[in-house]
């Protein structure tokens, strides 16, 4: 959260405000540039030193396949809030598919849906029990909302060269995008170029990738 790793994947919510919050989270792993979901969810609960940041512990990319716990569920951790540095924390709730948790007496936790499908993610309701029954069927419209197109978060390939091979044709997202072969796009999908993920680079090409690679 503090250092921004995942632009545009981070929300913040205050339960006094708004008695029930639908919202669908994303493992570290899986986030792109055009991926729909959130990081990192903080919740303020009304003291100055303390929040509660609220993540889905996905264990299918390579990068946290070898996860030791809460693999593939809901996690929330307490948290010191301190914006020069990383606070002490506490773990509060792992949570599977259906689970729920309170957390204090104006906020309760319900994990809706988790998927395992191509699209892995956990949709969540986070809600005041005093002024909301936290129905999951409300999570259909935040859903639609959530997997509508969006101005500020369109997934297009950049067409500027990504790099140049000796011997071969300048690598472009169009060339590994070519034909759709599976093998060309597992090959450059996950790799890194000049600090930038190929994955962002070529958004729209790697969008059509299987999740073998994962």
């Amino acid at each position: 959260w503090m250092l921004n790793w995942y632009p545009g994947a981070y929300d913040e919510i205050n339960p006094d405000r708004q008695p029930a919050y639908y919202q669908r989270l994303i493992g570290a792993g899986e986030w792109t540039s055009c991926t729909q979901g959130v990081v990192s969810l903080k919740i303020e609960i009304g003291n100055e030193d303390e929040d509660f940041y609220v993540g889905f512990n996905s264990n299918r990319n390579a990068a946290n396949r070898d996860n030791v716990e809460f693999s593939n569920e809901v996690t929330v951790v307490k948290a010191i809030v301190d914006k020069s540095s990383s606070g002490q924390s506490w773990m509060q709730a792992h949570l599977k598919n259906g689970g729920e948790k309170t957390l204090q007496s104006n906020i309760r936790i319900k994990v809706c849906n988790i998927a395992y499908d191509n699209k892995h993610y956990a949709d969540v309701v986070i809600y005041d029990p005093n002024k909301s029954d936290g129905n999951c069927d409300s999570r259909v419209s935040a859903s639609k909302e959530l997997n509508a197109p969006s101005e500020t978060n369109v997934c297009e390939d950049n067409p500027n060269i990504i790099k140049k091979r000796n011997g071969y044709k300048d690598l472009t997202c169009a060339l590994i995008g070519r034909k759709h072969k599976q093998k060309r796009l597992h090959k450059f999908c996950k790799k890194i170029f000049k600090g930038v993920a190929v994955r962002n680079s070529c958004c729209k090409t790697c969008a059509t990738r299987d999740n073998g690679w994962h």
